[in-house]
């Protein structure tokens, strides 16, 4: 899968290893093997919160800026100057749903980089911040439990992403880190009921919005 970041006139799109590839056309789709991604502008970029106490890790902020290309540059400025990153990757055939996730939770705060599915790229940006502004707060939801107030009346679950589905879903993470030696924790929304995907009487419309990336079976839910 590739994951992009994204200007008013120009993309960049990088595809695991492959490297980068230009464009210069506003919200236009690229096809990506079976799927086709869309690349996200700059302008939604914004209200990041200020930078967090650095953890000692290993990652592209130390890299050379001459070792850089423009979108890579792009990408580590607003992590410097904000404290995390944004990605948010779309399918335009709409045969898998769109997602959102975090770069720079855990070296800013020490805390996993959270990844959620299905839901709108405003409200989806509107939830990270408000999780890192908990966070800086000293405030960390604890994964494996049911959270309140990030859903608002709904209750939240955050279960740790497992490896196996890191090439596919955080390739700018990968590249930022240098490696998988990093944690993500996948933000799980309940039906209008309150239900879980692991929970029986779970709603079957929303069967399909929210993969398991646990490593199957919804690992370390909560009873």
């Amino acid at each position: 899968m590739c994951q992009l970041v994204g200007e008013r006139c120009h993309y960049l799109v990088r595809c695991g290893a492959i490297g980068w590839s230009m464009g210069a056309v506003y919200w236009t789709a690229l096809p990506v093997g079976k799927r086709t991604i869309r690349n996200r502008p700059k302008s939604a970029i914004e209200n990041h919160g200020p930078l967090g106490h650095q953890i000692d890790m290993n990652t592209a902020l130390q890299r050379p800026d001459e070792t850089l290309d423009e979108g890579e540059r792009q990408f580590l400025n607003v992590i410097k100057d904000h404290g995390w990153f944004h990605t948010r990757v779309f399918d335009g055939k709409d045969e898998h749903p769109d997602f959102s996730y975090t770069t720079g939770f855990s070296v800013n705060h020490g805390y996993p980089e959270i990844i959620l599915f299905s839901l709108s790229k405003d409200v989806s940006h509107s939830i990270l911040w408000d999780i890192w502004r908990e966070i800086e707060a000293g405030t960390r939801p604890e994964a494996g439990t049911r959270v309140h107030g990030i859903f608002g009346n709904a209750d939240a679950v955050l279960l740790p992403v497992a490896k196996s589905s890191y090439e596919e879903h955080l390739g700018w993470n990968r590249w930022f880190y240098g490696n998988d030696d990093f944690d993500c924790l996948q933000l799980v929304w309940p039906d209008r009921d309150g239900r879980f995907p692991w929970e029986s009487g779970f709603d079957d419309k929303f069967a399909d919005s929210q993969p398991d990336l646990t490593g199957g079976g919804w690992k370390f839910h909560p009873a």
